[in-house]
């Protein structure tokens, strides 16, 4: 199901962004022009977000919105699933457009080094949580669907049983991706030092899936 899910994940964010950088205007189908603005705002290495310094109680004030808005994208992945999957695979697609469209269409307008230096760090462990969280919400939804020869009611508890590891691992990620956008990600340090660590990050979370897919650990 975790295997799936990276696919699915992973597959339509490489879609979204080779569409979006072949065709540029294909992001306005997806995303209104005051979304995309805002976002090259955020993005513009010469404008006010990247040039001003921010402050110590700024940051904290963005750890706990951050915690919010990745738990609360989370949970709807998980509660998704118990609605015969379809749920969690809406936002999990959702999710992965709105990365590969965007991604693509900061690409185009030339602010990549400054986008992809801030989410590298922190997007290794929020996107990989998502996406966990997705899979544990489909486990539910697939047991429901198909519960073979027990009843609906004890296939579900089953299930859950197997999908709260992968939740209470997913809540830890993303505490952590939180934290990492709100202390490290927005620091004005050099770029190349910020994709030498996200790499690390990268490294590590992906070894962690190989080995847990793998080997169950």
């Amino acid at each position: 199901m975790l295997g799936a899910n990276l696919l699915a994940f992973w597959g339509l964010a490489v879609i979204a962004f080779i569409w979006v950088t072949l065709y540029p205007d294909a992001v306005y189908t997806f995303l209104g022009q005051s979304t995309v603005l805002e976002i090259e705002k955020m993005y513009n290495p010469t404008g006010a977000v990247q040039t001003e310094t921010r402050a110590p109680d700024k940051d904290i004030l963005m750890f706990g919105v951050y915690i919010y808005n990745n738990i609360g994208i989370a949970f709807q992945m998980f509660a998704g699933g118990v609605l015969l999957c379809f749920g969690a695979v809406f936002f999990l697609l959702f999710n992965s457009f709105y990365f590969g469209a965007i991604g693509a269409h900061i690409v185009n307008v030339g602010f990549e080094k400054t986008f992809f230096s801030f989410v590298i760090t922190h997007g290794s462990f929020e996107l990989t949580a998502i996406i966990i969280a997705s899979a544990a919400g489909c486990q539910i939804g697939y047991a429901l669907l198909n519960p073979s020869q027990f009843t609906r009611s004890y296939a579900m508890k089953k299930a859950a049983q197997t999908a709260l590891p992968l939740i209470v691992g997913a809540f830890v990620m993303l505490v952590l991706a939180a934290f990492i956008e709100a202390f490290w990600s927005p620091r004005a340090i050099a770029h190349e030092i910020k994709f030498v660590v996200g790499t690390v990050c990268w490294t590590y979370v992906i070894y962690r899936l190989y080995r847990g897919m793998r080997y169950g650990t």
